[in-house]
């Protein structure tokens, strides 16, 4: 396998540090509210990762952490009035795990080999990382009481966002703190302020007097000192979405290098953003998506055949037309995955070579991934073997429609597009709480499968809205429908 490693800027030939074992870590959310589509990629992404590798057969650990102790949660919970802030980030967490169900993401409930762990877990952990850091004289004690990390004892710094420490210095368009010795320099631990209800006590005074106050982790070291926790001192792979290589994982290379040596991260993945009609996501904007507003009207499986039908390191584009085109596959592969009753009908001879035909197939979609997770590509390959099938279904080749269906079934597994959330949507429109627009675009399919004579497709179709609850009519003018 072949992955763009961030760090070196070129696709290298991936080899774990421990032959058939891969150890991988991924930045996940901070649970304050709704988790916004851009939250919903690198899940997606390297939750497809995570399967590849398991299906070559390596034994994978999957960190992914949650920051449930930050300055948006106290904001938030603050402006809640909560009487605990703690409350705030367990339900946003719930409310995750939720939306990354409904995507088919797996967690640590359906795996016991991912992890998912919390910075309020690892207080201990990271107090001692950053003791470690000030005993190796590379952080500092300001005068507010935080601590610091001095980046000019780091000569690296830089080398993932691709600037030098004179380049990022001579940057530096804010004031610099007096609490810093450099413009570069960052927090590690912060002094708890006035009507913050979280701290926790640092007891460490450095050889001038100079001591720590009470008060809580700084947003990058919760990384490295997790990631050491769960994988060691050197690991396989650090993903993330590309907003986070500076300052992020840059600072996080220079704690991890600078308390405990070896190599921290091998290989860097990093996901390019999501654009809402070709303009950027933000709150100010009003463009702002989340997971969850999405999923009240697209199933989790066109969202994620959506994200995956792009490359993980290009722009992603978010439009109606985009999720309905994605839906509208979805629906294709489920109709090709469904059994046909072929009882009574006139069957041809099968045409496909079944010696070969599985082989070509896997090896083709293995290719796909393998060359830094090309997943478009690979839906490629799952497409012409929908063809396959809905072809040998329209002639009746029962032999033959069970091998592609069979071989469909193991790429879907990989892709993690298992139906679940879409049969939910299916159960929706019973219950009249979706729009007519599905049943429109399934007439659309229908259509499209009459023009091409693929009439097995099309009374599949008309079967399965009958089954829904929903009857088609055609007539001179067209097909209408209307409920049974």
């Amino acid at each position: 396998m072949k992955i763009y490693n961030s760090l070196t800027k070129k696709k290298e030939e991936f080899a774990p540090i421990t032959k058939g074992e891969v150890k991988m870590y991924v930045c996940g959310v901070t649970p304050y509210d709704y988790a916004h589509i851009g939250n919903a990629r690198p899940a997606i992404v390297f939750d497809t990762l995570y399967r590849f590798l398991k299906a070559q057969g390596h034994k994978v650990t999957y960190v992914r952490n949650f920051t449930d102790v930050d300055d948006k949660i106290i904001k938030r919970a603050n402006e809640l009035g909560l009487d605990d802030w703690k409350k705030l980030p367990k339900e946003y967490i719930g409310i995750y795990h939720n939306d990354m169900q409904r995507l088919n993401v797996l967690g640590s409930s359906e795996d016991e080999n991912i992890l998912e762990p919390r910075v309020t877990e690892h207080i201990e952990d990271i107090i001692k990382m950053v003791k470690t850091l000030l005993d190796k004289d590379i952080a500092y004690i300001g005068k507010s009481g935080d601590v610091l990390y001095d980046t000019t004892k780091f000569a690296d710094y830089g080398a993932l966002s691709g600037n030098t420490l004179e380049q990022l210095q001579a940057g530096q368009r804010v004031a610099v703190s007096e609490d810093k010795r450099n413009p570069t320099d960052f927090v590690l631990w912060k002094s708890t302020k006035v009507g913050e209800p979280m701290s926790w006590e640092f007891n460490y005074e450095d050889k001038d007097g100079n001591k720590v106050n009470a008060g809580r982790p700084g947003w990058h070291i919760e990384c490295s000192a997790m990631a050491l926790e769960h994988l060691g001192e050197s690991f396989d792979i650090h993903g993330g979405g590309e907003d986070l290589k500076f300052p992020h994982h840059e600072c996080e290379i220079a704690q991890s290098k600078g308390a405990c040596g070896g190599d921290h991260a091998r290989y860097w993945m990093h996901n390019a953003f999501i654009n809402i009609d070709g303009e950027k996501m933000s709150k100010s904007l009003g463009n702002f998506k989340t997971i969850n507003s999405l999923l009240e009207k697209y199933s989790g499986e066109a969202i994620r055949l959506w994200m995956l039908s792009t490359h993980y390191r290009k722009p992603l584009d978010l439009t109606e037309e985009a999720l309905e085109r994605a839906e509208r596959k979805v629906r294709s592969w489920f109709n090709a995955s469904e059994f046909m009753d072929m009882t009574g009908k006139t069957a041809e001879v099968d045409k496909l070579n079944h010696y070969t035909y599985e082989y070509d197939k896997h090896k083709a979609f293995e290719l796909a991934l393998s060359n830094d997770l090309n997943t478009p590509q690979a839906i490629a390959v799952v497409e012409s073997v929908v063809g396959d099938i809905n072809l040998a279904k329209q002639e009746c080749r029962a032999s033959d429609v069970a091998l592609a269906q069979s071989v469909l079934g193991s790429f879907l597994l990989r892709l993690g597009v298992t139906f679940e959330d879409y049969i939910l949507q299916i159960n929706r429109i019973k219950n009249n709480l979706i729009s007519s627009s599905y049943v429109e675009s399934m007439i659309e399919m229908r259509n499209n499968a009459k023009e091409n004579k693929d009439w097995a497709t099309a009374d599949d179709i008309r079967n399965k809205l009958k089954v829904e609850g929903i009857v088609l009519e055609d007539g001179p003018n067209g097909t209408t429908w209307r409920k049974a």
